[in-house]
């Protein structure tokens, strides 16, 4: 069975400069929790269209929000490795035994 859909040729992929990066992520941020106008960013990055802005920045807040859960990660994982467990005394402190000298004056 032969498709109807005719296929267009796709046209070859620009890159994106480190400056339409930066430029892109400026201009989004610009907007905070508000709904982005792509067609709005795309005015200010040359020869880029909406739908091509909002891919890119698609791509650019995936890799922002993986880079910043893996820190978070590898705090948690430095914290519960610096814990000291329950019980024990960090690994700073010494114990000395309790002595009769030291609890003799106490008031009870």
């Amino acid at each position: 069975m032969q498709s109807t859909q005719c296929e267009k040729p796709h046209s070859k992929r620009r890159e994106w400069s480190r400056h339409e990066l930066e430029k892109l992520v400026y201009l989004v941020s610009l907007y905070q929790y508000d709904h982005v106008n792509y067609e709005e960013v795309s005015r200010h990055l040359w020869n880029r269209s909406a739908k091509e802005v909002k891919r890119r920045w698609l791509v650019v807040r995936a890799y922002i929000c993986r880079k910043l859960r893996d820190r978070v990660r590898a705090l948690e994982r430095e914290h519960e490795q610096a814990a000291p467990y329950s019980g024990e005394l960090h690994r700073s402190l010494k114990w000395i035994e309790t002595r009769w000298w030291d609890i003799e004056e106490m008031k009870l």
